[in-house]
């Protein structure tokens, strides 16, 4: 694959939309190339003018897809999660929200999914990716790829059953709080099935700051690692004395489904 100049790429603009509660949702996305049988793009708009051309050299380096894109194709297969209708996007400087770390998974109608991953360049010459186990001094683990099973999971969590195409589009104040019971789950079932996960003990402690510690390790010991559907999820915090906002899209399949 030739490095070619930012003014060469041709950006294809995909749509992933979302028919759960109003208003109609539209989340837009770019794809400039096809590599490991994904469409792979990357959002430079948060990146300066200046560094762009770089940014999208080392993005369209063969180094780069072979071990970027190849190696989340790997986790993909180990999850046995289908690569229909599944795209990467690669961003920079990007807020995702207070419980979000480093990626994101977008899981719109029918399952179309894009795994959204926090990037930067480092030492002017690599393109590094941001990790649940981010730490600044330590290059080899800023270097690494073990936020993707987690993201990856909230993709099968969708495709499975277990969420509504909603997820996670979750505006702060409207149940953002979903996530902290839900990577009870999640975290549990990769540390069992030996992936990379956040430790029990982290969870618990982000579970603590919304519930209280007693509530939080009870409920751990129960879910860790134990399917949790949305719906149980918004069970258990609205137990727990949390709330979704009214009229939010979550409320909103919240009331039409929790007495089916």
């Amino acid at each position: 694959m030739k490095p070619r100049e930012e003014t060469q790429v041709r950006s294809r603009i995909r749509r992933l939309s979302f028919d759960v509660g109003p208003p109609a949702r539209d989340y837009q996305f770019r794809a400039f190339t096809r590599v490991c049988g994904i469409e792979v793009g990357v959002d430079l708009e948060e990146v300066e003018p200046e560094e762009r051309p770089r940014a999208v050299r080392l993005c369209q380096s063969e180094h780069f897809f072979l071990y970027r894109v190849g190696s989340i194709v790997d986790w993909c297969r180990k999850l046995e999660l289908e690569l229909k209708d599944f795209y990467v996007q690669f961003v920079f400087s990007i807020g995702f929200g207070a419980n979000v770390r480093m990626g994101q998974a977008i899981v719109g109608r029918r399952g179309r999914a894009v795994l959204l991953i926090q990037s930067f360049i480092h030492r002017e010459q690599q393109l590094g990716v941001f990790t649940i186990y981010f730490e600044p001094d330590n290059p080899e683990k800023i270097l690494c790829e073990d936020i993707v099973p987690h993201e990856l999971m909230h993709i099968l969590d969708v495709r499975q059953g277990r969420s509504p195409s909603v997820y996670p589009y979750v505006p702060p104040g409207q149940g953002e709080w979903l996530d902290l019971f839900r990577h009870l789950w999640i975290d549990g079932y990769l540390e069992q099935h030996g992936l990379p996960y956040l430790p029990r003990e982290k969870r618990i402690r982000d579970l603590a700051e919304a519930i209280g510690t007693e509530k939080a390790e009870t409920l751990a010991s129960a879910w860790w690692g134990k399917p949790m559907t949305m719906r149980d999820a918004v069970r258990l915090g609205l137990d727990a004395g949390l709330a979704l906002e009214q009229d939010s899209p979550m409320a909103i399949w919240w009331k039409n489904i929790k007495d089916s």
